[in-house]
């Protein structure tokens, strides 16, 4: 991961086939001669010259990237002008392009999730134009703030809090590539915003910050911050997103002043903003909170064809004042108000669809339900996301999985068919290939052996447990870490590592007893599993202020000792099958990986409609079947090796 920040993943896949063949040399046996350690050595050193120049030499490179339009799947870059990696993303640099107000450079992650670069003279008197930005109207209501921007990106928000003269500006951006070109090579283009003395930029996952910081602020703002990363394929919706569920609210709330208020930016259209709202309105409650009504307000811009929405949380009741300033602002700026504390019917946005918002945050008001009735009944699931269900773009219900709306984005629609195809493709395919054989293959008849059925039940069930195991363990700990790229990588390697460990060490034990010995290493599973594994998945999450490396340790303190058992339940259940029939062993190795193939598909399922912890239990309780397989399981009948079996463990 440091390497990504100097090469690209390109170059390092000749880095990589240069250790490979590294490994080869050193593992090569005696008996094979010096040709081939020297063909392995002229590769090595191939290897390794084109990892130091393929970047200056484009040997590799990206030459198209994902379109989002519809006529295309992949378009080039014609215009990119510089390209960084990191392991959070592919950063692009374009031209610059003319704007209405100012010029500005697009930079993307990943070929999606852009940001902008606004060309800045100093002139702070130019500025005009952004008071009548619906998002930046925050600002309005809170003069001489101290301000704390949560993904500052290309530096707007930061320009703008130091237009209207807040006193300080805490500018937190989880992406090093991208903060260092607002302080380095595109300094200047922006006017040298970061360096001005009242700006503090800080290269952070945002929610990490926020639980870790002491101090308290008068302005958090968050203006469109998430990663599109999928968004071709509709994968987006999936992802884990930290900073838009009700832990998250409940910190932000905790860092904000007496009086201080809480900006938050999504799209109006796509029910985003929606589903914000009610997050806000549902962390209130759940605070107990009674005066939610007086404490929220939403505007929302209307000249763009995806208009966004700002959502305002205010740490006490909104003045009069400020409605007046929110509602006089809007009709001079020309966006609209859909909600404000106390402001007259005729000065709300009039459609049904703003009504929703308003029954959502006012519902004795403005609803003639309640607001659980009207977000059952609305037809996405607008419920508020929660850390164990950290996918606020998701809202598609289980029951409306197959009814589309054909208004959505393409990406949108083709999620939940690629998802839930996939599953049930893989579950028909595995089913097949179980038992299509066994059916049809005279050498891989197993219907009169002892054991059969047990044992391929058992390896069914290692295979799903543990990837669910491992891919809940991955998602919950994106947010832990604060992002997928550190959370997939610790995760793998400490599970992979400490399994490994485990397979070893299971293969010293004395062959005598392997039943017994299995059953106690299952029941020691699900004892750490339930006694530390799942009440460590709840403290995660209070454990945040932690810096990343006391996170990773703690992740890996967590995950070794359960990989280290895990690692030894595949060997041990290889030993007792041998007992039964050689003819199991390659069974046990092939029906494992069929059901860790859908398991990596199913677990997604599981989180996405059930949450994370649900894919944990599921996972431990594959184990639990695995012990209740084993320990129904009969001793081998002692049979002869020349009979093809083995004699019993």
């Amino acid at each position: 991961m440091p390497l990504l920040y100097r090469w690209s993943p390109l170059a390092l896949v000749f880095l990589i086939s240069a250790i490979a063949c590294a490994a080869g040399v050193f593992l090569l046996p005696a008996r094979h001669g010096p040709g081939l350690r020297a063909q392995l050595t002229i590769a090595i050193i191939a290897a390794a010259g084109l990892f130091l120049v393929n970047d200056s030499a484009g040997i590799l490179k990206v030459r198209a990237i994902k379109s989002y339009r519809r006529a295309s799947l992949q378009a080039p870059e014609g215009d990119l002008v510089l390209e960084k990696w990191s392991p959070i993303s592919r950063v692009a640099v374009f031209r610059p392009e003319g704007r209405a107000h100012s010029e500005t450079i697009t930079v993307t992650n990943d070929a999606g999730a852009p940001t902008l670069l606004y060309r800045f003279d100093g002139n702070y008197a130019g500025l005009g134009w952004i008071r009548a930005d619906c998002r930046q109207v925050v600002n309005l209501l809170k003069h001489g703030a101290d301000s704390l921007i949560i993904g500052s990106g290309g530096g707007y928000d930061t320009l703008a809090a130091l237009a209207f003269g807040q006193k300080s500006v805490t500018a937190v951006e989880i992406n090093r590539v991208i903060a260092d070109l607002t302080t380095g090579p595109y300094a200047g283009y922006i006017g040298g915003i970061m360096a001005d003395p009242r700006v503090r930029l800080i290269v952070q996952e945002g929610r990490n910050f926020v639980a870790a910081s002491p101090r308290r602020f008068d302005i958090i703002q968050i203006t469109m911050i998430d990663t599109w990363s999928g968004a071709s394929a509709g994968a987006y919706i999936f992802n884990e997103n930290s900073l838009y569920t009700k832990e998250a609210i409940r910190d932000y709330q905790a860092h904000l002043r007496p009086g201080g208020i809480l900006s938050v930016t999504r799209y109006y259209r796509f029910d985003e903003a929606l589903r914000l709202t009610n997050l806000i309105v549902d962390s209130l409650e759940d605070a107990g909170v009674r005066d939610i009504q007086d404490r929220v307000a939403v505007v929302v811009e209307q000249r763009r064809g995806f208009p966004w929405a700002t959502v305002l949380l205010k740490n006490g009741p909104f003045t009069p004042g400020e409605t007046a300033t929110i509602l006089e602002t809007a009709r001079k700026a020309g966006y609209g108000v859909v909600y404000a504390p106390g402001a007259p019917e005729g000065t709300l946005e009039p459609s049904a669809y703003a009504g929703i918002f308003r029954a959502l945050i006012a519902p004795g008001r403005y609803g003639d339900r309640s607001r659980a009735e009207l977000v059952d009944a609305y037809p996405k699931d607008i419920g508020a996301s929660t850390d164990d269900r950290p996918f606020f773009f998701f809202m598609t219900r289980l029951r409306d999985t197959f009814h589309v709306d054909s208004r959505e984005h393409t990406a949108r629609r083709l999620a939940m068919p690629i998802l839930y195809g996939m599953a049930s493709f893989l579950a028909m395919m595995g089913l097949v290939s179980i038992l299509a054989p066994l059916a049809l293959s005279r050498r891989a008849d197993l219907r009169g052996v002892h054991g059969r059925s047990q044992s391929l039940a058992y390896f069914s069930a290692l295979g799903a447990g543990f990837m669910l195991i491992e891919i809940s363990l991955i998602q919950r700990l994106t947010i832990f870490l604060g992002h997928p790229s550190y959370s997939f990588v610790v995760v793998l390697a400490g599970l992979l590592f400490s399994s490994g460990l485990g397979s070893l060490a299971s293969d010293a034990w004395n062959p005598a007893g392997s039943r017994r010995k299995l059953l106690g290493v299952l029941g020691a599973i699900l004892i750490l599993g339930l006694a530390v594994v799942v009440p460590m998945y709840d403290q995660f999450i209070s454990l945040m202020w932690l810096d990343r490396f006391r996170r990773i340790l703690l992740a890996v303190a967590v995950i070794f000792p359960m990989g280290f058992l895990l690692g030894m339940c595949f060997p041990m259940g290889i030993r007792i099958a041998r007992a039964f029939h050689e003819h199991l062993v390659p069974w046990g190795w092939g029906v494992n990986g069929v059901f860790s193939v859908f398991a990596s598909v199913l677990s997604l399922v599981i989180a996405l409609n059930f949450g994370l912890k649900a894919a944990l239990l599921i996972g431990l309780g594959c184990y639990a079947a695995a012990f209740l397989v084993i320990l129904s399981l009969s001793p081998a009948p002692a049979v002869s090796t020349a009979e093809g079996r083995a004699a019993p463990p």
